[in-house]
């Protein structure tokens, strides 16, 4: 079961984002967890992704049997980006090998107040 979330984001921001990431997987235990924000066009997402998050590089599972992970989102990630919609995935691969999208949705993009990258 896919689910669906979406979530804002002010540019330049520091942030940690949670995400339920649903029921196709029984645990996280042992799991390989990548989540990627795209550019998008009407909700499809297009391109190399602008930003990827991998398990122990941004991504960390805060709860493996509730299927609750944790995006660390740096100043840096977002500052040079252009403000509107991203299109966001995470992608599981399991124990057994079974690749599964998990969650999708949109991020937005919104100004912070004097963003400075520093």
């Amino acid at each position: 079961m896919l689910i669906r979330e979406n979530f804002s984001v002010a540019r330049g921001n520091d942030i940690v984002v949670d995400l339920d990431i649903g029921p196709d997987v029984a645990s996280l235990i042992g799991t390989n967890i990548t989540w990627r924000a795209y550019q998008q066009f009407c909700g499809i997402p297009y391109g190399d992704p602008v930003i990827t998050k991998n398990l122990d590089a941004g991504l960390q599972i805060s709860d493996p049997d509730l299927q609750l992970v944790l995006i660390t989102l740096d100043r840096a990630d977002t500052i040079d980006l252009d403000l509107g919609n991203y299109w966001h995935e995470a992608s599981i691969d399991d124990t057994s090998a079974k690749h599964t999208t998990v969650t999708e949705g949109i991020m937005t993009l919104v100004r912070a107040e004097n963003p400075v990258l520093t």
